[in-house]
């Protein structure tokens, strides 16, 4: 009886061996290749300090037909972690949202988080700053200073995730 148990457990053995073997190739196979991996879009991060914000291209950049480019929001907090968000942009402009980020309605000259003596407070909203906005879309375009919208219509900030490499952010996919 000793024998045959001992041979049972040492076939089991090497069966899960042999299994977790013939599985390395096909987990190594899920790696993107080394181009696929230099051909995933990146955003320039340097010189963003802690409390900085700013609109970033894409690269290589993405533009619409009608005009709007694709950029990134990109704003270091206070406690040094890095948040990127995908929003449009034409003429310099932020392209605000109708209720959903894929549809621009309406173009903000200054988007942003809300400053007190020139300083980001993290405690008030992400925001058009224009004098221009009605009172409906001034409740509307809030979001916290982790992108989650305030108001009752309009969606989260479109957040990005990715990977810090060099002077770059490389972008794997969106959340």
């Amino acid at each position: 009886m000793k024998s045959k148990s001992s041979f049972i457990i040492a076939t089991i053995a090497l069966l899960s061996i042999g299994v977790i073997f013939a599985a390395i190739p096909f987990i190594q196979s899920m790696n993107p290749t080394a181009q696929a991996h230099n051909d995933l879009p990146r955003i320039r991060v340097t010189g963003i300090s802690p409390g900085q914000y700013r609109l970033e291209n894409y690269i290589p950049s993405h533009s619409s037909s009608d005009g709007w480019t694709l950029k990134a929001f990109v704003y270091k907090k206070r406690n040094g972690e890095l948040k990127v968000w995908r929003l449009f942009s034409k003429n310099g402009a932020v392209g605000m949202p109708d209720l959903s980020w894929t549809r621009p309605m309406l173009e903000c000259e200054e988007f942003g988080p809300t400053r007190v003596n020139e300083i980001v407070d993290e405690t008030k909203p992400i925001t058009c700053h224009d004098d221009n906005v009605s009172d409906f879309w001034k409740q509307e375009w809030r979001w916290t200073i982790d992108g989650k919208n305030m108001g009752k219509r309009v969606e989260d900030m479109d957040r990005v995730s990715g990977t810090i490499e060099g002077e770059f952010f490389v972008i794997r996919n969106s959340s």
